[in-house]
This record gives C-alpha cells, structure tokens and sequence, in this order.
C-alpha cells in the first residue's frame, strides 16, 4: 500500500464524517457565541470583563482536578475494551462526582483565603465553582467519542448553547448583574450533559446498568495522576497570567488581555477535534502494527504544525482590523498582544498530538514533566 492509499485509509468517511460533526459543533458555537460573547464583553466594558475572565481562569485552574485526567482514560479504555462500557462509565461518573464536590469546596476556600476583600468577585466565583459537579456528566461525550459518534454530543452542546444564549441576550437587555450570567454559565452545563445522558439511555444502553468497580477505579487513579498533574500544569500557565494581571495591575488589564487570548484560543478546536477524533484509528492501528501507526502519526504531526504556522501568519497580520471590528476601540491594546500570543498555537497543537502517542504508550508521566518545565 503505497503513502497515498494509507492517507486515504487514515482519513477514511467514518471519522471525516465524526470530524465534521466536531467542526460544526465549534463553527456553531463560535458563530453564536462570538455575537452573544462579544456584546457581552462590549456591555460589561474593560474593568467589568476583567473580573469575569479572573473568576473564569480561577475556577479553571480548581476545575481540572475535578476532571483527574478522567477525559482520555475513559477514551482510551473504552476503546481498548469496549464490552466493559458500564464498568467503565459508572466508575468514571462517580469518581468525577466525588473529586468535583470536595473541589467546589476547595475553590471556595481559596477565593476566600487569597481575595477576603472582594466582595464583587467572591460570589461569582462560588456560582461557577458548581460547574465542576454539572461536568461530570462529561463521561457521555468521551463514550460517544470514543465510538466516533461524536453528533450526539455536538445535539445535546447545540441545544444547550441555543438556551443559554437566549437567556445571555435577555439578561444584557434589561442590564443584568455578572451573577446571573454565572448561572446561566452553569445552566448550560447542566442541560447539555442531561440531554448527553438521555441520549445515551436511548441510543447506546441504560444507566442503571452502571456498575462501581474497585479495581477500575483504582486504575484510574493511578493512570490519571501523571495526567491529573500534567493538566494541573498546563491550566497554571495558560491562566496564571490572568490572575496575576489581576493581582499585580488591575482588573481593566486582565479584561484588554482577556480579550486578546479569546481571539487566539478561538481555533483550539480545530487540533482538538482532529486529535479525539483520529484518536481511536491511532488505538487500533498500534495492535495492528507499528508501519501504519507512525506513518498516521507523523501524518498528524505535519498536519498540525502546517495548520499553526498559517493561522499564526494571519492572525499577525490582522490582529488590528480583527480587534478593533469584534470588541471596538475600548480594546485597542489586545491588537499588540493578539500578534504575540497567537504563535502559542503552534506549541498547543502540537502538545495536542504528541499527547495521543504518550496516552497510547502509557508513558504520561513524560506528560507531567514537560508539563512541569513550561510552567516553570
């Protein structure tokens, strides 16, 4: 089979149809979110904007743990053993349940202990705190992931979107306080990963099959630390600089730099849903043999790093125009920062697809410590 024919095989309809359902789930949320997302950054103004993208970077660095590298295990193992589908799921959610109660607790503490003062921020951070809890949920998606189904996820995150939004429009119509769009924030968590579950119970099998299994639970513990660690990292520096412009300048900082890093993050997408999607042919094709694993995993790497280079050159080149026309001349300054920041793609999608060959060797503890050296 010449390198032609093993491109078409790797790219076979089944996961090109799986990935389309990925890009239309992103390319909706994107249309909708950035009209609703950007008049709602433009009513609340700079300082307003800030606040909201510290309490969300705070949240987030508490919220991965409540994931414990959970996402890819599942993935993996459903894959790997796919007649233990209930054992493996019932185990998951409840894991996932467990860590995100004592992690709301945690985040409450923290925002309390590390901002006793401030009164606008603390609440806020209490409403998303309870998405972690809402997220568990997300079990459902790594099923239908793992069996490139992914459309049902992409129906139950629509219509969770299309509520939260009209709900997000009314609310900047009549000029409503942040803590109404913490709820919402977290409404729409709940109705996507209810709408997940009942597709499930109708499509795939019953909930009440779900089985708690020790052994697999330990497993995952054991398998989700280096990954736990690696993510906890990760969440550090991608956030940290937010919390840190909070706490060292002002909010009004932190809401021109959030504005910015939203511009740039918008295309993670894009080396997101071709690595979930890719991930279970890279599963298979390793017990096969190793000549058609590398040779759709350098397939991977080329396609990642090209795809970066070009957005990276883009976005550079019209960082000015993009900012100026999305969030208007309260936010001129991002301009600047868009231009450097956008090049960290490169490192992310790549990260992305060297990611799937380290899940796949069970080596993640390289994960952590490269993990580690980028925090640093």
């Amino acid at each position: 089979m010449n390198m032609n024919e093993k491109i078409l095989q790797f790219f076979h309809s089944h996961y090109l149809k799986n990935i389309g359902w990925l890009f239309f789930d992103r390319v909706f949320k994107l249309s909708v979110g950035l009209i609703v997302g950007l008049w709602f950054a433009r009513y609340l103004g700079k300082e307003l904007f800030g606040v909201w993208n510290y309490a969300l970077a705070f949240v987030s660095i508490f919220g991965v743990v409540a994931f414990f590298g959970t996402d890819s295990i599942v993935a993996r193992d459903l894959v790997r053993s796919p007649k233990n589908i209930y054992k493996i799921l019932g185990t998951a959610i409840t894991l996932r349940i467990v860590i995100s109660v004592a992690m709301v607790l945690v985040t409450t503490l923290s925002i309390n202990l590390l901002n006793a003062d401030e009164q606008q921020l603390k609440p806020i951070v209490y409403i998303l705190s309870l998405s972690f809890i809402f997220q568990s949920f997300d079990v459902f998606d790594y099923y239908f992931n793992s069996q490139v189904k992914s459309k049902y996820s992409v129906l139950a995150k629509s219509v969770a979107l299309i509520v939260a939004s009209v709900l997000r429009i009314i609310l900047i119509l009549i000029e409503s306080d942040l803590l109404f769009f913490a709820l919402v924030f977290n409404l729409e968590l709940l109705i996507s990963g209810l709408f997940t579950l009942l597709l499930f119970q109708l499509k795939e099998g019953s909930i009440f099959n779900f089985t708690f299994d020790t052994v697999y639970f330990k497993n995952m513990i054991t398998d989700g630390l280096p990954l736990l660690f690696a993510t906890v990292m990760l969440t550090i520096y991608m956030k940290v600089d937010q919390i840190m412009l909070g706490e060292l300048v002002n909010n009004a900082e932190v809401g021109i730099y959030s504005a910015a890093v939203k511009i740039s993050e918008l295309w993670y997408f894009v080396p997101m849903a071709i690595a979930i999607t890719i991930s279970p042919k890279l599963i298979n094709s390793r017990k096969v043999g190793l000549d058609n694993y590398y040779t759709s995993l350098t397939k991977l790497y080329s396609i990642m790093i090209w795809l970066s280079i070009f957005v990276g050159v883009f976005f550079s080149l019209t960082s000015d125009f993009i900012v100026n026309l999305a969030y208007g001349e309260e936010y001129k300054e991002a301009a600047d920062i868009l231009k450097v920041h956008i090049w960290a793609g490169l490192a992310v999608s790549v990260g992305i697809a060297t990611s799937q060959f380290l899940l796949i060797e069970n080596i993640n503890w390289i994960s952590f410590y490269r993990t580690a050296i980028g925090m640093i």
